[in-house]
């Protein structure tokens, strides 16, 4: 079979014109007016299509960006996985989704309040201070109040055993803020971020209130309680890393309703006792201000010293240092009244002893006088004895007349004397 476009000898001869065989040109009609239009109307479909999918792509790249407030950040995963750390505040961006997804979390600080173990107040009650409510039955109800029991009152040892009273119940609310510091652990672990926090506090206040009697929690050692739920809270929190932080965490305890009247005679009590606490510090600051000044805390302690070690048998020569000790404080440090004591009974003791010192000194004067003299010189004394003693003053002087066998005194001062001492003590105040 022969080409279709290739010359036939037969027909042509020997001789062959490429002309005569070429294909003839392809001419275009022209188009109906129909198909025409609908031509036009679909390149310009077409070119209006491409724009539209610019645009759609610019907007899809655009959708990228973010921002990101001050108060949280953002995790990016790319197909489930997390791409490096959160982003911080500011402007961001990240392939849309569904190739990246952003989860946002607030790291600024929240406020609940753990209410599980308060008493069950209608919103009127709520409005009303606690001592104008009152328990609507004499027993507590659990399924309509909350309350935490508490561990045992114990008291004093007696013949080696300990003798304590049944648990009670205190109601507390605890009024707290958090924050999330570790937005990865935080994603990793944590739903529902309120009932965590209120989960782990009220499985905390429950163990902590076994720990502590019902006057530790409500009156004795209430900051001591309160930072004890709040340190086992944050624990468990972070066991499971969380990535929450308790910030400040607050107590308010109040009794059952139906013994708060025991409850107020304990407070009243307990409030006398302390101010008469108070009233005794005060005084004996004063006191002791008073008798040894600013120092006296020093001195107390000094004798403490001395009295530990004489009643432990302690070396003469360590109590002989101790009471040394004591006297420089005295002399050297104390102020008031023990100062001033300690002064003067020294400087009388010095008088005293220059007093004796005189006094020996004159006997020893004395002694050849009443060798030569010895019955002269004790009469000579004595009149000057009774010469001294008359010359003093408010001494009333009596005389006996010769030949009388009794004598009567009345012992009423003599009132010229009287007069005279007035008029003596008036004239040295002026």
């Amino acid at each position: 079979m022969t080409d279709a476009f290739e010359p036939n000898p037969a027909l042509h001869g020997t001789s062959h014109d490429p002309s005569c065989c070429a294909p003839a040109p392809v001419v275009e009609e022209p188009l109906d007016p129909a198909n025409q239009s609908l031509a036009d109307a679909l390149r310009a479909s077409f070119r209006v299509l491409k724009i539209i999918m610019l645009l759609v792509v610019i907007c899809y790249v655009l959708s990228g960006f973010f921002i990101v407030d001050q108060n949280e950040v953002v995790i990016l995963s790319r197909f489930g996985k997390r791409l490096g750390e959160p982003a911080g505040p500011g402007l961001k961006w990240a392939f849309p989704y569904p190739i990246d997804s952003r989860l946002r979390i607030r790291t600024d600080t929240r406020a609940i309040e753990v209410r599980s173990f308060w008493l069950n107040l209608t919103k009127a009650e709520e409005q009303r201070p606690l001592s104008q409510i009152y328990a609507p039955t004499n027993s507590l109800d659990p399924k309509s109040g909350g309350a935490l029991l508490t561990a045992a009152e114990r008291h004093g040892e007696a013949f080696g055993e300990t003798s304590s009273e049944g648990a009670e119940l205190v109601h507390v609310k605890w009024p707290l803020t958090y924050r999330i510091t570790d937005p990865l652990g935080y994603a990793e672990n944590i739903v529902d971020e309120t009932l965590t926090v209120q989960s782990v506090f009220e499985a905390s206040a429950v163990a902590m209130a076994a720990r502590f009697t019902v006057d530790e929690i409500a009156f004795v050692n209430q900051n001591q309680f309160r930072i004890a739920v709040q340190e086992e809270a944050q624990r468990r929190l972070d066991a499971v890393r969380s990535g929450i932080v308790l910030d400040q965490v607050n107590s308010v305890p109040y009794q059952p309703l139906q013994v708060r009247d025991e409850f107020d005679a304990v407070i009243r009590a307990e409030n006398t006792k302390r101010s008469a606490i108070q009233a005794a510090n005060q005084e004996s600051r004063r006191i002791l201000n008073e008798a040894a000044g600013e120092a006296h805390p020093t001195i107390i302690q000094a004798i403490r010293d001395y009295e530990t070690a004489r009643l432990g048998d302690a070396p003469s020569a360590e109590r002989k240092a101790l009471e040394n000790r004591i006297d420089q404080l005295l002399l050297t440090v104390a102020r008031g009244k023990a100062s001033q004591a300690v002064k003067q009974g020294r400087a009388e003791g010095d008088q005293i002893v220059q007093a004796l010192r005189a006094d020996a000194k004159t006997l020893e004067e004395l002694k050849p006088k009443y060798a030569e003299s010895p019955v002269l010189l004790p009469v000579r004394m004595w009149e000057d004895a009774k010469r001294d003693v008359f010359a003093q003053e408010g001494v009333t002087r009596f005389f006996l007349p010769p030949g009388a066998d009794r004598l009567v005194i009345w012992l009423n001062p003599d009132p010229e004397h009287k007069r005279e001492e007035i008029r003596k003590r008036l004239l040295s105040v002026q």
